[in-house]
């Protein structure tokens, strides 16, 4: 298994990275998390051309995780894609999703490949690209998703400290897990529904967690990204880390 980041930044892009969006890699496909931080491009760098791509998975409606989903959709008419696609989110996600698709009116053309909108609540089970995925909710100001990959990758998507994470992913030894800010404005982030660098730490260290990769942040400068994988490393015990943009992390 492999993923690759296309951006790991949160509402507010950065100089260096763009929204939090990244693509799995499975040995029987790819699955796209989020659309955003111009995802087309971002895919042909990473190898997976979007004529083969076989999964989005939206975790919530929020601009910055979903802006780019018409590219896509036109992409694909351009590319005239026939492989079906399929597209998980839970129900107001995908309801939001086909809302915004209607305003370019891509879901009413005849020469859009097939897709499956797959409706998941907690503890939802989807076999995604050869893989196993099992979908937990985030405490966020929407509706928001999390999930966990094959028990090795557990991503907790946009949300406050998650109780959910150690339940579905017990010792999965690769968490993805956002990190808004420091610990010092914990009160004001989780009443946005978010969490500290401190937080993301915890987590880790709470499921025995190999590797925290830390996204969703608000840092526009490398000190400030550096300062939140301090943080996070100091409560986890090892070395937290903010995902390069387009490098292939194997797992």
């Amino acid at each position: 298994m492999q993923f690759v980041f296309f951006g790991a930044s949160g509402a507010m892009q950065s100089r260096d990275s763009g929204n939090t969006c990244f693509v799995l890699r499975l040995t029987g496909g790819s699955v796209l998390v989020d659309a955003s931080s111009d995802p087309v491009m971002h895919l042909l760098r990473a190898g997976v051309s979007l004529a083969d791509l076989d999964a989005i998975i939206l975790t919530h409606r929020h601009t910055d995780h979903i802006y780019a989903l018409p590219s896509i959709f036109h992409n694909m008419r351009l590319l005239r894609r026939t492989k079906p696609l399929v597209i998980v989110g839970n129900q107001p996600t995908l309801e939001f999703a086909r809302s915004l698709l209607g305003v370019f009116n891509h879901l009413d053309r005849d020469d859009l490949c097939a897709v499956d909108w797959h409706v998941v609540v907690e503890g939802t089970e989807v076999f995604l690209a050869g893989g196993e995925f099992r979908f937990f909710s985030t405490p966020h100001s929407v509706p928001c998703c999390g999930f966990v990959c094959e028990y090795v990758v557990v991503y907790g998507a946009d949300g406050g400290p998650n109780s959910a994470i150690g339940k579905f992913a017990p010792e999965a030894p690769i968490l993805i897990h956002e990190a808004s800010g420091l610990h010092c404005d914990a009160d004001a982030l989780g009443a946005q529904g978010h969490s500290s660098a401190r937080q993301a730490g915890q987590a880790a260290r709470e499921i025995g967690a190999q590797k925290l990769f830390i996204c969703g942040t608000r840092a526009q400068t490398p000190d400030e990204v550096a300062a939140l994988c301090q943080e996070a490393s100091e409560t986890f015990g090892k070395p937290a880390l903010f995902p390069q943009t387009d490098h292939v992390y194997e797992i």
